[in-house]
């Protein structure tokens, strides 16, 4: 996106600011890390419109925009913004576009694919929640009446169950208008600009006429060849051949060809033997303009992958290039929908079946497991193949299983970190010698997830080596110096060593990664005090305890500090 000046920023967010004249100004919220530079950022229906004064927030992290780390944003935004006002995102950035709207002064909120919450109060069906919430950032995190403009859009698709229950959850606040768009998964923004849409909407959102609003996105997405394509997919799979052809006939219109090669007789074609009794003579040639750039689906990588399996509907590596394509723009039900249809025509491709278990493998664990187990018995038991047969066990509840998958990857991959590290992780309940020996050669191997060396402190401290542990957070810290779970375990550990002046050290550095972190101010406090700082304790002590902290650590710090046990 070009022409835009930076306005704010901090280390969670950025603010930017393309001008351009309409009589609106349209405040869009990113749904990723993409930098507003990027073509990533945002669809050709918001950056690909320069008449459109657009206010563009951008997340330097995952973070679903933290009311602390917008709340300076906030003024910035209003003051650049005109009068009337429109806020608009997907996912993520749909979240925002709901809980600031009103504090924005939109007129209208558009939100496609929304989450309600990250709480896990309130959407523990979701991982993200698991994932993402942060306590002391996310409280109030859910979308309340009072946080949406006076007219809201949602649109949603209602066979994705998460996103669905989202859905549910928003739909019952006043003033919003559901537009469930079936098949469209996380793309509706981008069906919007598929048929040059957006203006009619934003005028139909920010004139309060979102009943209309809806109507209109939905004729978009029966206009629309992404869904086409989806529906075709979705036909194959179950076997609706013709009903296949025809939908992929509409996604894929046939190019047409050059003015040159028409025939006599066709649309378009000059008259044969000459201008004829009446007509102009022919004008000399005009000097031949450049091709125009290809446009509309039949340009699109997908649409030549699909004429390709037409051509021949057992291509398997046109097969596996389009369920990767698929993925990669994060379409998981099309892609997942490309993938059963790969394997239906080549069960006997170990490579399909494979690709489809590692989809299946995330949402869908008991049908992943045999297709995967398949792929393996086909001569396809690569490292991505077996680390989500074992994934998949494991979410099945089949612990013993996966832990024999796990010791047979590891067996036949011994120099992969990553089946080293799975094998770590899985043994690290039931033979913590096992998964420390598994978890050192994962990181000798070069494993720098923090998670392998948080685990193997954990297996050294339950075999009683917390010297080896200590000295291997001090190793991990060295090579990932950014990771606050491994100095947070690093200065319990001193805490109990009774090493204050290192505890300190560590807890300083969890505070520069964190400077909410509640708990890590507790901790500090204890190290000031048993240092005798008293004043640095108790000024340590109240910045935690403001911050919202674990409430028994927070009785049990307040008794050590004020003998009080309340």
């Amino acid at each position: 996106m070009t022409g835009a000046i930076l306005l704010y920023e901090s280390a969670a967010v950025r603010l930017f600011h393309r001008p351009g004249p309409s009589d609106f100004t349209l405040i869009a919220f990113a749904a990723n890390t993409a930098p507003v530079a990027t073509q990533g950022w945002a669809s050709p229906a918001i950056a690909g419109r320069p008449e459109l004064d657009l206010l563009a927030v951008t997340a330097e992290r995952m973070h679903w925009y933290p009311a602390a780390a917008v709340a300076a944003l906030l003024p910035v935004a209003r003051a650049a913004a005109k009068p009337r006002r429109l806020t608009l995102g997907v996912a993520m950035g749909g979240y925002a576009a709901l809980k600031y709207g009103a504090a924005l002064g939109a007129a209208a909120a558009i939100a496609f694919s929304p989450q309600a919450s990250l709480d896990p109060a309130d959407a523990a069906f979701d991982d993200r929640a698991r994932l993402y919430f942060r306590r002391a950032d996310h409280r109030g995190h859910r979308v309340q009446a009072t946080d949406l403009p006076p007219a809201t859009l949602l649109a949603y698709d209602p066979l994705e169950p998460t996103e669905a229950r989202h859905a549910a959850l928003l739909s019952g606040l006043p003033g919003v208008v559901r537009a469930p768009l079936p098949h469209a998964g996380h793309a509706g923004l981008r069906i919007l600009g598929e048929g040059g849409d957006a203006p009619a909407l934003f005028a139909l959102a920010l004139a309060g006429r979102m009943e209309e609003a809806a109507r209109l996105l939905r004729a978009a997405r029966r206009r629309s060849p992404r869904i086409w394509l989806a529906l075709g997919l979705h036909a194959q799979r179950t076997g609706r051949l013709g009903r296949m052809a025809a939908l992929l006939a509409r996604a894929l219109p046939p190019a047409a060809g050059p003015p040159q090669a028409r025939r006599a007789g066709q649309p378009g074609a000059p008259p044969p033997g000459g201008p004829g009794p009446g007509r102009a003579p022919l004008a000399a040639p005009a000097p031949a303009a450049p091709p125009p750039a290809a446009v509309g689906p039949a340009a699109d990588p997908l649409a030549r992958l699909h004429q390709r399996l037409a051509r021949n509907p057992r291509d398997e590596a046109a097969h596996i290039a389009l369920v990767n394509a698929l993925a990669a723009r994060g379409d998981k039900p099309a892609a997942l929908a490309a993938a059963r249809a790969a394997a239906a025509a080549l069960p006997e491709s170990g490579r399909c079946q494979a690709r489809l278990g590692q989809l299946l493998a995330e949402r869908h664990p008991a049908e992943a497991v045999p297709v995967l187990q398949a792929a393996m018995a086909l001569g396809h038991a690569t490292e991505s193949v077996r680390h989500a047969l074992v994934h998949a066990l494991v979410a099945l509840g089949r612990n013993e299983e996966a832990l024999a998958a796990a010791r047979e990857a590891v067996a036949a991959l011994p120099d992969s970190q990553h089946c080293q590290a799975q094998l770590g992780l899985l043994a690290l309940r039931t033979d913590p010698a096992e998964a420390v020996a598994a978890l050192q050669a994962a990181i000798a191997l070069g494993n720098a997830q923090p998670g392998v060396a948080h685990a193997l402190a954990h297996g050294l401290l339950a075999l009683g080596r917390r010297e080896a542990a200590i000295a291997a957070l001090r190793e991990a810290v060295a090579r990932l110096p950014g990771s606050l779970p491994l100095w947070m375990l690093l200065a319990r550990l001193l805490e109990q060593e009774e090493d204050w002046p290192a505890a300190e050290q560590a807890l300083r550095t969890v505070l520069t990664l964190d400077e909410n972190n509640a708990d890590a101010h507790l901790h500090l406090s204890e190290a000031l005090r048993r240092q005798k700082r008293i004043r640095e304790a108790v000024a340590a002590f109240r910045r935690g305890e403001a911050l919202g902290p674990d409430r028994e650590l927070l009785r049990i710090q307040r008794y050590r500090m004020f003998g009080e046990l309340g």
